[in-house]
C-alpha cells in the first residue's frame, strides 16, 4: 500500500514539473524580444497623447558623476530615457560656413574660461550617437552659444533701463534671500522663479571628479537657448546662484556684441569652482562675455549670489565699471531681492523715474504697471514687515500669495468689461490700486534653497492652488501644466548620488505617512475619499518604482541584481526621479486636506496690509 502511495506521489510531482515547464516555455515565448525589467534601457518616462509629448508634471532630475566626458555622455543618455531620442534630434541642424567659424570663436573663449565644458560637449555628442542620434560636437557646442543658429546676435537695445520700447512684458523672473536677523533661525534661505512658458527641461546634479558638487536648474535641457542659463543653483560649499539679476533691463554700455562665454557655462563653472559669494563675484567679473548686458542677462554673466554665511551680492553691471548691490544699500536689513529692473541709482537714464525700493521706471507709468517694480516693492515691504519671522513655510507662502486687490470676476466677460476697464482708467490717471506679487501663473518653476543644510526645493509650475496673474490686462505666458501637483519636492545635496537618492526616498516615505494619516480620517462615503485615494495609490506606485530601481539594497525587490559600476548612475537617477514624483503626489493628497498657507495670517502671523504700489511706506506697516 505504501509502495503505491509513493508511486502516486512521484507521479503527481512529475506532472507538476511538466506543468511548470510548460508555463515557463509559454512565458519565454510570450516575452521574446521584450526588455529585461532588471536592466536600465533607453525608455521614455514622459507621457505622449496622440503623438504629442506632454510636459512632465514633476521636473525630472538628472544625476551625473565622473569625468567631464562621462558626465556629458550620461546627460545625453538620461535625456533619451526621460524624453526619448527626439529631444536630441532637435539639435540636428545644418550650419553655414559663417556659423562654423563663429563656433570656433566661441570655443576659444570657452576653452579659456571653462575648459572642462569641452570634454562635456564631446561626451554628450558620443552619448547621443550611442542612443541613435547623429549629433556632432558642433551641434552640442551651438546650444551654449546663443546667436549662432541664425548666424547673428539678437539686437541689443541701447537706451534702457526700462523695458525696451514695445516689449513691456508684464512678467519675468523674481527672487529673494534672507538671513541673520531676518529669519527665524538665522540661517540663509533663498528663493527664485523662472517666469514664462516652461519647456522640456531637467534639474542637473553634478558630482565631478574635480571641483564642487552642485545642483543647477537650466531653463532648457537642449536647444539654442541652453546658453541663457537658469536658476537657482547651489553647491556643496553653501554657495547659491539665486537668480540671474536684471537681464534685459540692464544698462547698455554702448558696446557691440562680441564673442565670449554665456550665462549657462558661467553659472556651472562658478558653482563648481567658487566656495563663497565673494569668490563667485570675483570670478564672474573676470569672464569675457558676449553682448553688453552683463548684469546676468541672456548674453552676459552676473546675477544674484549668496552664501551660507549671509554674504550676498547682486551684480547689476559686470562691465567696467562694475555696479554691485550689497545688503543695506537700499534699506534692506539682512535680506535682498531682484527682479528684472535695475535698483542701482547710478544706472538711471533720462526719461526714467526712480521708485524707492522698486527700481527704475518709465516716466508717467504707475509702478503697478511695471511688474518688476511692483514685485520689488512687494518683497521689500513683506520682508520688512515680517522681519525675523521668515522660514521655509513663509518662503513657500510668498509664492502662493495672491495679487490684488482688484476682485476677480467669475464671468470672463464681466472680467474683461469691469476689471480691465478699471485698470485702464487707473493707467490713464496715473494711479493704481493693483499690486503684483512674485508668485503667479507665469512661474514656470520655483526653487527654494537652505544652503547650510544643502536643501533644494522645487515646484514645477506655480505652487498656488488658486491661480493669480501679474496684471489684470494680461493672461499671456501662463504655464498650464497637466496633472500639476502645486507642491515642492525636496532634494538634499549629499556627498554621492546614492546619498541624494536615499534622501529623496526618506522624504517620500515621510510624505506618504502624513498623507495617509490625513486621508484615513475620511470615511469611504466622503466625496473626496475616492479621488484622493487614487492619487495616494499612484504615489505608492512611484515609491515602488523607486524602491525597485535603487538596486541591491532594495527591501521590496531582493532579486534586483547589482548594476554594473558604469551603469549605477542611471539606477540612482531613475530611482530619485520616482521618489520625487512620489513626494509630489503624496503632498498633493496632504495639501488637499491640510491646505498650505497663502498669506501670513495662515501661519499665525499678523495680517498684512499693503498700500498701493505708487505709495511706498517709510517703515513697517501696522
Amino acid at each position: 500500500m505504501r509502495h503505491k502511495n509513493n508511486i502516486l506521489s512521484n507521479l503527481c510531482f512529475l506532472m507538476f514539473l511538466i506543468f511548470l515547464g510548460c508555463i515557463l516555455l509559454c512565458c519565454k515565448g510570450e516575452n521574446t524580444g521584450k526588455v529585461n525589467p532588471f536592466e536600465i534601457h533607453t525608455g521614455i518616462e514622459i507621457d505622449f497623447v496622440d503623438g504629442v509629448p506632454i510636459f512632465p508634471w514633476a521636473r525630472p532630475v538628472v544625476i551625473l558623476q565622473g569625468s567631464d566626458y562621462e558626465m556629458g555622455y550620461q546627460y545625453a543618455h538620461q535625456l533619451t530615457q526621460i524624453f526619448g531620442a527626439w529631444i536630441l534630434e532637435l539639435n540636428e541642424v545644418e550650419f553655414s560656413e559663417g556659423q562654423l567659424e563663429a563656433l570656433k570663436g566661441y570655443k576659444w573663449y570657452i576653452t579659456r574660461h571653462a575648459p572642462e565644458m569641452i570634454d562635456f560637449f564631446r561626451g554628450m555628442a558620443q552619448g547621443a550617437k550611442d542612443a541613435g542620434v547623429s549629433l556632432t560636437y558642433e551641434h552640442v557646442l551651438a546650444q551654449f552659444c546663443l546667436g549662432v543658429k541664425n548666424g547673428e546676435y539678437l539686437e541689443t537695445p541701447s537706451d534702457q533701463p526700462g523695458y525696451p520700447e514695445g516689449g513691456e512684458d508684464l512678467e519675468k523672473c523674481g527672487s529673494c534671500a534672507a538671513w541673520g536677523t531676518a529669519t527665524k533661525d538665522g540661517k540663509v534661505i533663498t528663493a527664485g522663479s523662472s517666469d514664462g512658458n516652461d519647456h522640456f527641461n531637467v534639474t542637473i546634479i553634478c558630482f565631478p571628479d574635480e571641483g564642487n558638487a552642485y545642483i543647477h536648474s537650466p531653463y532648457y535641457a537642449v536647444g539654442p537657448w541652453v546658453s541663457a542659463g537658469g536658476h537657482s543653483g547651489m553647491n556643496d560649499k553653501g554657495l547659491v546662484y539665486v537668480h540671474h539679476g536684471v537681464t534685459q533691463t540692464a544698462q547698455s554700455m554702448g558696446k557691440k556684441p562680441r564673442y565670449g562665454i554665456q550665462s549657462d557655462i558661467a553659472i556651472r563653472h562658478t558653482l563648481r569652482f567658487a566656495n563663497t559669494a565673494e569668490e563667485a563675484v570675483k570670478m564672474t567679473l573676470g569672464y569675457e562675455t558676449t553682448g553688453d548686458f552683463s548684469g546676468g542677462g541672456y548674453y552676459g554673466t552676473g546675477g544674484f549670489w549668496v552664501d551660507k554665511e549671509g554674504n550676498a551680492f547682486v551684480i547689476e553691471r559686470a562691465d567696467d565699471p562694475a555696479v554691485i548691490r550689497k545688503p543695506g544699500d537700499y534699506g534692506e536689513m539682512d535680506f535682498m531681492h531682484a527682479t528684472n529692473t535695475l535698483l542701482a541709482k547710478e544706472l538711471g537714464k533720462e526719461g526714467a523715474e526712480y521708485v524707492e525700493h522698486g527700481g527704475w521706471l518709465k516716466k508717467g507709468v504707475p509702478p503697478c504697471l511695471d511688474s518688476s517694480v511692483s514685485r520689488n516693492l512687494f518683497i521689500y515691504n513683506l520682508f520688512k514687515d515680517y522681519h525675523g519671522l521668515i522660514d521655509l513655510d513663509f518662503m513657500k507662502m510668498v509664492w502662493r500669495f495672491r495679487s490684488g486687490p482688484v476682485p476677480l470676476q467669475s464671468n470672463p466677460d464681466a472680467w474683461q468689461k469691469e476689471a480691465a476697464a478699471h485698470f485702464r482708467k487707473d493707467y490713464k490717471e496715473g494711479n493704481c490700486e493693483w499690486w503684483t506679487t512674485i508668485g503667479h501663473v507665469t512661474n514656470a518653476y520655483v526653487t527654494i534653497t537652505i544652503p547650510e543644510e544643502k536643501l533644494y526645493f522645487l515646484s514645477t509650475t506655480y505652487p498656488a492652488k488658486e491661480p493669480t496673474i501679474p496684471n489684470p490686462m494680461s493672461f499671456h505666458g501662463a504655464r498650464w501644466l497637466a496633472h500639476a501637483t502645486r507642491g515642492f519636492y525636496r532634494l538634499q545635496l549629499g556627498d554621492s548620488p546614492a546619498a541624494v537618492m536615499k534622501a529623496a526616498k526618506h522624504q517620500a516615505e515621510t510624505d506618504l505617512f502624513f498623507a495617509e494619516r490625513e486621508l484615513r480620517k475620511l470615511n469611504f462615503h466622503d466625496p473626496a475619499y475616492a479621488p484622493l485615494d487614487e492619487i495616494f495609490n499612484q504615489a505608492v506606485i512611484e515609491w515602488t518604482k523607486g524602491d525597485f530601481w535603487r538596486g541591491p539594497d532594495s527591501i521590496g525587490f531582493t532579486i534586483t541584481k547589482k548594476p554594473p559600476e558604469e551603469e549605477g548612475i542611471y539606477y540612482y537617477s531613475k530611482a530619485t526621479r520616482a521618489f520625487l514624483r512620489c513626494q509630489l503626489l503624496a503632498r498633493k493628497v496632504y495639501n488637499a486636506l491640510v491646505p498650505p498657507a497663502t498669506n501670513p495670517s495662515d501661519l499665525g502671523l499678523h495680517p498684512w496690509t499693503y498700500e498701493p504700489p505708487n505709495q511706498v511706506p517709510d517703515g513697517p506697516m501696522e
